[in-house]
């Protein structure tokens, strides 16, 4: 049901690295957001129904494992051999060659995503779309703690509001605060999670603060600091798409879209720097931009068929052990309270 929303998405990503700004508007950044809520919303049906009992919150952070490391690893590889075979250099980042401690933290992932506790420290993302992923692993290895119980949920919900607000104010460090990194985007996984549950009542509450904060930032003209504006964008336009889309049944085309969509966003930046290292289109964006939307497009679809899907097996065969698991322990529990009372 959100596969076509999760494409477009990718491709808003991929049109902000292709240069692409109208008005002066990151439309990466509102993306990201709106991925973060999905993945809170999607991730609180998953969790629940497959690894919510004790025994099996290892196989949950396995089972993100083998759903994501397949396709970022494979595009990670990719971007070091463009970078180093081709002697290309990334254009957001330094100019320089990428050292051990670099490919280090990249291939652990984690890393990258710990940066904005450190805004001195020198990590980047050789694939920047990775950056964002590493905030979104961050996420799965709370979910064990954070979905125990409502106390939890919430007391992470107004730390995480307070770290936000102070980040959007430039009290704290702006965009690692509001953006990079877990303390404050943790509000946008929550999100998604109330609004799985159908959690009304605590998602009003939930936005009372976020809504007062985005209007003073509005009228002092604090909006337009940082990410502020795309931020907020992402944060009521995306509660909106999923609270209509969720009512809606997936089909085979809007499944394709989501399958593709994964790939598009990862693998998007090694064409983008081939492409512009060889000047193509260099005197038309435009066309420029099209042709890397097609190029990214294309990409997904090849590293899901012959990266992601061979893994599918795999995560299907973990996920009947966990249904079997749940079954006996569930078998167990009823078998302990039958037993006679001495």
């Amino acid at each position: 049901m959100f596969g076509a929303l999760r494409l477009l998405l990718a491709c808003a990503v991929v049109t902000y690295h292709a240069r692409f700004t109208p008005f002066d508007y990151n439309t990466g950044v509102t993306a990201v957001i709106i991925f973060f809520i999905i993945s809170g919303y999607v991730i609180s049906g998953l969790y629940s129904a497959r690894f919510s009992t004790p025994p099996n919150s290892s196989g949950f952070l396995k089972d993100r494992v083998i759903r994501i490391g397949p396709q970022f690893y494979f595009y990670v590889a990719i971007c070091f051999f463009v970078f180093y075979v081709f002697s290309l250099s990334s254009p957001n980042f330094t100019p320089n060659k990428l050292g051990a401690s670099d490919a280090w933290n990249n291939i652990a992932l984690l890393p990258l995503g710990l940066a904005g506790y450190v805004p001195t420290a020198n990590i980047f993302p050789i694939d920047p779309p990775s950056g964002s992923l590493a905030t979104e692993f961050l996420f799965y290895l709370s979910v064990p703690v954070l979905f125990t119980s409502s106390v939890t949920i919430v007391g992470a919900f107004a730390v995480a509001t307070i770290v936000f607000c102070c980040a959007t104010w430039n009290a704290i460090p702006i965009l690692e605060f509001s953006y990079y990194s877990l303390p404050g985007t943790l509000i946008f996984f929550i999100i998604g999670h109330l609004i799985y549950w159908k959690k009304w009542k605590y998602f009003t509450i939930a936005l009372i603060p976020l809504t007062i904060n985005y209007l003073g930032l509005l009228m002092t003209g604090q909006i337009n600091k940082g990410f502020n504006k795309e931020i907020f964008l992402g944060l009521y336009f995306g509660a909106a798409c999923i609270m209509l889309l969720r009512h809606l049944r997936p089909k085979k085309i809007d499944n394709w879209m989501g399958a593709v969509s994964y790939g598009c966003f990862l693998g998007h930046y090694p064409i983008l720097v081939t492409l512009d290292h060889y000047g193509i289109f260099k005197e038309s964006r435009i066309r420029f931009m099209f042709l890397l939307l097609f190029l990214s497009v294309l990409a997904g679809a090849v590293s899901y068929f012959l990266v992601e899907l061979p893994t599918l097996k795999y995560r299907r065969r973990i996920a009947a052990i966990n249904k079997e698991t749940r079954a006996f322990s569930a078998a167990k529990n009823i078998e302990q309270y039958e037993q006679p009372k001495i």
